[in-house]
Formats: C-alpha cells, sequence, structure tokens
C-alpha cells in the first residue's frame, strides 16, 4: 500500500516524468522498505528490480519529500486523503524517513 501511495503521488507531480515506469517502480519498492523499517536493498532486490541501490536511492528521496508535502499540495491533497483512511493503513500518515 505505500508503494500505491508513492506511485500515485507520482502520476501527479511533473517532476517525476522524465523516469521510466520501471525505475519509479523500483523507487516505490525501495521507499516502502525503508518506511517499514527494512533497511537492505539486496542482491535479489536489485535482481529482479535491474537497479541499484544507488540507482533508486535520490528518486525514493523524492518520493518522501512528496509524501510529506503531499497534505498542503493542492494536486495530491485528495489522493493524501485516500491514503489516510484506514482502508489503505493509513499509510499517508506515517513520518518521513531519516535518510
Amino acid at each position: 500500500t505505500i508503494g500505491r501511495y508513492a506511485l500515485e503521488l507520482t502520476l501527479q507531480e511533473y517532476q517525476y516524468i522524465s523516469f521510466r515506469p520501471s525505475l519509479l517502480a523500483a523507487a516505490a519498492l525501495f521507499f516502502s522498505m525503508k518506511k517499514t523499517g527494512n533497511l537492505t536493498w539486496d542482491a535479489t532486490c536489485q535482481h529482479y528490480t535491474s537497479y541499484s541501490e544507488e540507482d533508486i536511492l535520490e528518486l525514493a528521496k523524492k518520493m518522501d519529500a512528496s509524501s510529506t508535502a503531499a497534505a498542503g499540495n493542492r494536486h495530491c491533497k485528495t489522493i493524501y486523503k485516500k491514503y489516510s483512511h484506514k482502508v489503505f493503513f493509513e499509510v499517508a500518515l506515517l513520518p518521513q524517513i531519516s535518510w
């Protein structure tokens, strides 16, 4: 659900338009792993996504910043409200990652 939230936010922000969909998906996976406390991007993750941690780190940080700012962004406010609901495990309310 955290990854879906991050990817939905990328659809509303122009800064993500130049990234390949596979890179966005890999960064969303990494972002969700970091949010849940799983701190390792191991060889298995790299093998199945074809991206190293260095390839996705900056994009995942952008996703974290977007998820934190979503409540005040007029384009993302509806997505924020949606993912603040119990049905979506209130993932929009999770604190920002300390990178």
